[in-house]
């Protein structure tokens, strides 16, 4: 019995000098950048980065923010093209803080008016994939941090404390004494790499399986795209809805270019969008692309143009490279 007890002790003792080293190496690696110790040179100066709280919570801080983006990761290396910088425009991009659902989006608009009248103009990246997506922890997360922000960002930096997260300190330390920077998972597993390789030579995943699927969606998402657009013209803020340049190669491993054409068909029964889903030479091109769903950024300024100076078409070669799709009478 007196061993038992004795075993008890020491597993607990152990289990308490765990629970302490990970709160030191986390609080002091700091992988997420929250607390900010200190900053040494392939240690942990480079961060991951890569938390939807920390996106909101930065929404709610800087009231000089006056522009924001939202999409998915698609759009997410748009914010410091030369447009921005030109118009005094300060830039948040939350596309990797709501992943584009049309339906979280306008909730967070609802939310985030209240708290910051700048707003001038906002970015909508229309992304065909937020419609399988369905992620309750993300909205329950939402949720709290709507009816309590500080208590939510508290919560979450607590339990980035925890034992759970020390693979990401030791992660964060490796890419750094490597001299690489430390990338979210959508990144280091090849889904979106934006500054190293294109598909350029990767003749595999151009010839990923040639079988596309369903693209399935409901009048719901549709009518929330038109919720934002109503909710821009009753606060005078301008809403820019895009699509994406998708590969040609998209059409032939995910949606159909024809499922895709139907949709937008429908789409533009509730919102005016700007289009750049075309086949054309740039779409063609493996230079431009990380993978085939996600583009370099070749195309920003391309799209910025496009938009900002309210272009009805552009066409090169005679094949549209953009589109402005009026609201049709639905």
């Amino acid at each position: 019995m007196i061993f038992k007890n004795r075993i008890k002790k020491f597993l607990l003792y152990l289990f308490g000098l765990y629970l302490i080293f990970s709160f030191l190496l986390n609080i002091i690696v700091d992988p997420y950048g929250k607390f900010n110790l200190i900053s040494i040179d392939g240690f942990n100066k480079h961060k991951y980065n890569y938390e939807q709280v920390s996106y909101l919570k930065k929404a709610i801080e800087d009231k000089k923010i006056n522009t924001l983006i939202f999409g998915t990761s698609r759009s997410a290396i748009l914010g410091d093209e030369e447009y921005f910088q030109q118009n005094n425009r300060k830039v948040l991009n939350l596309s990797d803080g709501l992943y584009g659902n049309p339906k979280d989006i306008y909730n967070f608009l609802k939310y985030y008016i209240n708290i910051n009248n700048n707003i001038k103009e906002i970015f909508i990246g229309i992304d065909l994939h937020v419609y399988q997506r369905k992620n309750n922890i993300e909205k329950i997360k939402n949720y709290i941090f709507y009816k309590a922000p500080n208590v939510s960002y508290f919560l979450y930096s607590l339990i980035k404390l925890s034992p759970i997260y020390n693979y990401l300190s030791f992660y964060n330390i490796r890419k750094n004494f490597n001299s690489e920077l430390p990338l979210a998972p959508q990144d280091e597993y090849g889904i979106r790499k934006y500054f190293y390789k294109t598909l350029k030579g990767k003749e595999e995943e151009l010839n990923f399986n040639k079988k596309t699927v369903k693209l399935i969606y409901g009048d719901s998402d549709l009518k929330n795209f038109k919720k934002i657009k109503e909710f821009g013209e009753a606060n005078n803020i301008q809403i820019n809805f895009f699509t994406f340049p998708n590969s040609i190669w998209y059409y032939q491993n995910s949606y159909s270019y024809k499922d895709v054409n139907i949709f937008y068909q429908e789409l533009s029964k509730y919102i005016t969008f700007y289009n750049f889903s075309y086949i054309n030479r740039y779409t063609k091109d493996p230079n431009n692309y990380h993978n085939i769903s996600h583009h370099t950024k070749i195309f920003n300024n391309l799209i910025l143009n496009c938009i900002t100076e309210k272009k009805e078409f552009i066409k090169i070669d005679d094949e549209f490279i953009c589109k402005y799709i009026e609201e049709k009478d639905n």
